[in-house]
């Protein structure tokens, strides 16, 4: 049986039918792809970029919405394009080189187009960004899509604004007046945040942005606890600034050895992780929790201490049959207790929706991830009972700190993408 649209995604789609360049800012687990595909289908052919892990699912949401589309799925580089499709979805690390090497059928030049989670294209440098943001400009009617649309830091809105035609700033002047852009004698610096109301009544006209606690009005956003093992951190852990580690826009990636050291905190969380796992699966209503991790080597061990839950994890050596096993299984085999996986290739795109609770034995320390992990267990069909994320750290260690700073940022990120329509002018459909 067909799943129905709800009232606010049939909301949202005539909104982007008067608005032909637009940011669908959703918060995550509204179905944005569902409202995309309401105004994007009428408008066909079109095309899809999305991440990899996603393209199951806007596959699977247009067969819902129309059993006889022809669509076609890039598959890799080399992939033949069916000319005659009525929609096209590729990801983000095949799209520039199938556009450097002119495969896309020219009926996609200036097609309708949906960039699904477009904070992925925010590296100008970068060549994804470059072809996301050349399909952008072409685009007749271009729908960029995200539940955290600014992940870190304001100057990361740029490449997405710009191509919309939302804004006209060059780049430079952009960060200057909005990312505190200035001449550091290091170099260009705009980690910053600056005139954030003047950035948010500017996007106001161009964004819909919605909140659950808006759409439904009984919804209870999950709740966040840490919990501290009596454990010593590394030594080495002394060794790093805590507070450039703060201005990293990805710490265990940018900054050399700190994963290393990081890993052998986690693995020494381990012991106690399992037992508190454990626990957690006895006083769940479903006997299920989702459980996220940063290194493989902690998913490895933790695997091995709770095989006897048969737990299921998505890392990014799961293929797409792969991981709809796992969802599956989760959902369905009552012998399967656990699933999640490394905290960036499970937290997007997977609905884990069966469990009530998460507990990260590690995070990435970037908000947007842990927000979209967090909500794993979220959905619309239950959105007026709470989750729970656990944090489990060690004492004195930078868990801690980082957790803390990264609260802070979520205050900034709140001010620029803060709702834009009421609550009366959004249920106004009953």
């Amino acid at each position: 049986m067909m799943k129905q649209s709800y009232p606010h995604q049939i909301d949202g789609a005539a909104w982007l039918e008067d608005h032909p360049k637009a940011l669908l800012a959703d918060e995550m687990r509204l179905g944005k792809t569902r409202t995309a595909l309401l105004s994007l289908m009428q408008h066909p052919p079109f095309m899809v970029i999305c991440p990899a892990s996603a393209k199951g699912v806007w596959k699977d949401e247009i067969r819902e919405l129309d059993r006889s589309a022809v669509i076609d799925v890039a598959q890799g580089r080399q992939h033949g394009f069916n000319k005659r499709a009525d929609a096209l979805i590729i990801n983000y690390d095949v799209l520039a080189d199938h556009l450097a090497a002119r495969r896309f059928p020219s009926r996609y030049r200036g097609a309708t187009l949906a960039v699904d989670e477009c904070h992925r294209a925010k590296t100008t440098t970068a060549k994804r960004t470059r072809a996301t943001q050349f399909f952008i400009e072409e685009a007749r009617r271009a729908i960029c899509m995200s539940g955290t649309p600014m992940p870190s830091r304001t100057a990361e809105l740029w490449p997405v604004l710009y191509s919309l035609g939302i804004i006209r700033m060059e780049q430079r002047a952009f960060e200057s007046r909005y990312a505190k852009g200035w001449q550091a004698p290091w170099g260009w610096d705009a980690r910053g945040a600056s005139n954030l109301d003047e950035l948010r009544d500017m996007l106001a006209p161009y964004m819909l942005r919605r909140t659950k606690r808006q759409v439904f009005g009984d919804y209870v956003p999950y709740e966040s606890r840490i919990i501290t093992f009596d454990r010593p951190p590394d030594e080495r852990e002394g060794d790093f600034d805590v507070a450039v580690l703060s201005n990293r826009e990805n710490p265990l990636i940018s900054v050399a050895g700190l994963s290393e050291v990081v890993k052998e905190s986690g693995l020494r969380k381990v012991p106690d992780a399992i037992e508190f796992i454990e626990d957690r699966i006895r006083e769940s209503e479903t006997g299920k929790v989702c459980v996220f991790f940063w290194h493989k080597e902690v998913g490895k061990a933790l695997a091995k201490g709770l095989a006897k839950h048969k737990p299921g994890f998505i890392t990014g050596e799961t293929t797409a049959r792969g991981r709809d096993g796992i969802r599956s299984a989760f959902r369905h085999d009552p012998g399967v207790h656990i699933a999640g996986g490394n905290i960036l290739a499970s937290g997007e795109a997977i609905d884990l929706s069966v469990a009530d609770t998460s507990i990260f034995v590690e995070t990435s320390w970037v908000s947007k991830d842990i927000r979209q992990a967090a909500e794993r267990t979220e959905s619309m069909a239950k959105l007026g009972k709470a989750s729970t994320a656990y944090f489990l750290t060690l004492e004195n260690s930078l868990d801690h700190y980082m957790l803390r700073r990264i609260l802070e940022k979520e205050s900034i990120i709140n001010t620029v993408v803060r709702s834009t329509v009421t609550t009366e002018e959004l249920l106004r459909c009953e």
